[in-house]
């Protein structure tokens, strides 16, 4: 799990637990949405149709407690990012003064 964590940019010094490898295909189903997630003017969720399109294409079948777990996953990612982005701004603004 930690060379998965390494591979896809997250940084060590963030404390988060990744999951156990009983559910290891879970947390590669989620990174696999991800790299096709919608953006704009920052990254939206993972839709659920984007999850069923993903579902039809892949072969994979997403129970509903799967589903749940995606989701949820992908409302902690964005949780992160949104923190990552405020701390960043504020940051970015003490440089400036």
């Amino acid at each position: 799990m930690e060379q998965v964590a390494k591979h896809k940019g997250i940084d060590e010094s963030v404390n988060i637990e990744l999951p156990p490898d009983a559910f290891e295909y879970v947390w590669s189903w989620f990174w696999e949405l991800h790299s096709k997630r919608q953006s704009g003017m920052g990254e939206n969720a993972i839709s659920s149709s984007d999850i069923m399109a993903w579902q039809s294409l892949s072969g994979n079948i997403i129970r509903p407690c799967e589903f749940k777990w995606i989701t949820a996953m992908d409302r902690a990612y964005l949780g992160f990012k949104a923190e990552d982005h405020k701390k960043k701004q504020k940051k970015n603004k003490a440089k400036a003064k």
